[in-house]
């Protein structure tokens, strides 16, 4: 029987549920499936598997830093078949392409490609107000994700393979916020401009809770402190019940960019929004 791995990251369980439709139309085609949220745990070995599956949400028209780093430290895979399925709070841009530039140096082809809609939880749309995509994936979109599942499985069994997504085009501006919140600025000054107000903070500790890398720790006075493991996700900032976080999201310099972004998604007819009001770590829809 066909084994096939699907590793994907889900913070809030929306790519969680797709992974899982997925693999119901995979198990229904006589494949054997695990499932592996990078969240909860490291990937594991990738030997004795034929197939593999990728997921992940979009974060500034990439896929997410740890699936990335993912995917980055797979072996050579020897001609593997693979597939991918994205889900985008807005725009996926080149995302698919990303991964299959990545896969195809470790001589991997791809059989399949599915992308939806997903809630989109960024903190610098919901500080404007608007949720985009509100309750994605939808019904239709999670069966066509089964569909989508025997679909890979006839792929598979005929060996055909597929061409990388890349009917969204990333303009200028888009490439350039891109370029302004890439790993290494993550890593080496994004991160660290994460700060907490001390007089606000009551050190409960649910940024650490909520952070999905484990990047947030205690200081020796009780206030959160930042490492280097950040996905710029923000959910730490978002979650905080007393606003007590400051992030880039906050910063001058990405004002312009982020206007620009709710303004051109408030006018697409094909991305959904309702208006909210953010308080106290709590999304509330108006």
């Amino acid at each position: 029987m066909t084994k096939c791995l699907m590793f994907y990251y889900s913070k809030g369980g929306t790519t969680e549920k797709v992974a899982k439709s997925i693999a119901e139309g995979l198990i229904g085609s006589e494949c054997q499936v695990e499932l592996c949220n990078i969240k909860d745990s490291g990937l594991p070995d990738i030997k004795g598997y034929d197939l593999l599956g990728i997921g992940t949400p979009v974060y500034y028209y990439r896929p997410t830093f740890n699936l990335l780093d993912s995917l980055k430290n797979l072996p050579d895979l020897g001609g593997m078949p693979y597939f991918t399925f994205i889900l985008h709070g807005t725009y996926r841009f080149d995302t698919d392409v990303t991964i299959n530039t990545i896969l195809s140096s470790k001589n991997a082809y791809q059989i399949g490609f599915y992308h939806c809609y997903g809630e989109n939880y960024f903190l610098g749309y919901l500080k404007r107000g608007f949720l985009f995509s509100p309750n994605h994936p939808t019904a239709s979109e999670i069966e066509a994700a089964k569909v989508f599942g025997g679909a890979v499985m006839k792929n598979f069994k005929d060996k055909l393979s597929v061409k990388p997504d890349n009917k969204q085009k990333l303009k200028l501006i888009n490439r350039f916020q891109r370029f302004s919140l890439n790993q290494w600025l993550s890593k080496n000054v994004l991160s660290k401009s994460l700060k907490v107000n001390r007089n606000k903070c009551n050190s409960c500790g649910i940024c650490i809770e909520e952070c999905p890398t484990e990047n947030i720790s205690m200081d020796k006075d009780d206030y959160p402190t930042w490492g280097s493991k950040c996905i710029l996700c923000f959910y730490c900032a978002l979650c905080c019940p007393e606003e007590a976080i400051t992030s880039p999201v906050d910063w001058i310099l990405f004002k312009p960019f982020l206007d620009y972004n709710v303004q051109k998604a408030l006018n697409d007819p094909e991305i959904e929004n309702v208006p909210i009001k953010l308080s106290k770590g709590q999304v509330e829809r108006i």
